[in-house]
């Protein structure tokens, strides 16, 4: 598992979460290419980005990849309840 690797280069993330996308929450630093892997492996991923790392429009696109790739819709919410907190007035989801 990717928990237990001590040198997580991007390489290794990558090729992990392209295979299993949940293993996204093992990966300290996160990408856009590496989130958009996990994501499109398994949406459901999407709820392990540190969204704080991204800025809103790569954020928003990473959640329409999400919305596309996962049949779970209660686990897309908590990624856009993470939006609410980051602070945007404009879109209350």
């Amino acid at each position: 598992s990717l928990e237990y690797v001590e040198n997580k280069t991007q390489e290794i993330c990558l090729a992990v979460v392209q295979q299993y996308g949940n293993a996204l929450r093992y990966v300290e630093n996160q990408t856009h290419q590496i989130c958009l892997a996990a994501i499109q492996v398994n949406g459901v991923s999407c709820i392990h980005i540190k969204f704080e790392l991204f800025d809103y429009d790569e954020y928003i696109y990473m959640m329409y990849v999400a919305i596309f790739k996962s049949s779970n819709f209660n686990n897309i919410k908590k990624c856009f309840c993470k939006l609410n907190r980051w602070g945007s007035n404009e879109n209350n989801f």
